[in-house]
């Protein structure tokens, strides 16, 4: 059996997307409260205030709304990642430290748990697009670094790899490192390096 994960239909109007957002707001609220496995999509439907009808408009079941969430979450990720690439390209140590201030940001541990769930259901390849293009990124800085036009894209994919298996371990058996300033110093000095 398939499970559909793309949306019935994509929002188009303000109205719309306003929504869709109250919608994932409430699976955001919902999780924090009570967990990925403890909550319905009724719950969710009257959390953000639409009918359940409203909701199943949008998101045909629990996963695709948990695939929403996650791939808005890995979106607003990899957007910091590019707003410190442009503001601090010039300054490699300030570019490291911007760099490990947006991987570190957010609900890593939640993000793991919430990867974990939708890779067991199968549904994992649905983050690949958000993984491709972190990738292409951190290309981009290796071929700079290397002072060449180009740099092949399986650098920047092993780049992205990397940390993304890091962060997601760290947050699954080192959680408390999360709250700890050096980590993100740490972080920083292996960017640094990683893009020298």
């Amino acid at each position: 059996m398939t499970i559909k994960l793309t949306p019935r239909k994509e929002p188009r109007q303000g109205r719309a997307k306003a929504t869709v957002e109250a919608i994932l707001e409430a699976v955001s609220r919902l999780t924090d409260e009570h967990g990925l496995e403890a909550w319905t999509t009724n719950q969710v439907a009257e959390l953000a205030g639409v009918s359940v009808g409203s909701l199943y408009q949008y998101f045909p079941n629990k996963e695709s709304l948990l695939t929403a969430w996650l791939v808005q979450r890995r979106e607003e990720r990899l957007s910091a990642l590019a707003d410190a690439v442009t503001e601090h390209l010039n300054d490699a140590d300030r570019l490291a430290r911007a760099l490990a201030r947006a991987l570190c940001a957010g609900d890593l541990r939640g993000d793991r748990a919430l990867r974990d769930h939708l890779e067991s259901a199968g549904v994992g390849r649905k983050l690949a697009p958000q993984t491709r293009r972190t990738a292409s990124l951190f290309t981009q800085l290796l071929a700079r670094a290397r002072d060449k036009p180009s740099a092949p894209d399986r650098l920047g994919l092993f780049l992205t790899l990397a940390l993304e298996s890091s962060l997601h371990t760290v947050a699954r058996d080192h959680p408390d490192w999360l709250q700890d300033p050096a980590f993100e110093a740490d972080l920083a000095w292996f960017l640094r390096r990683a893009l020298a």
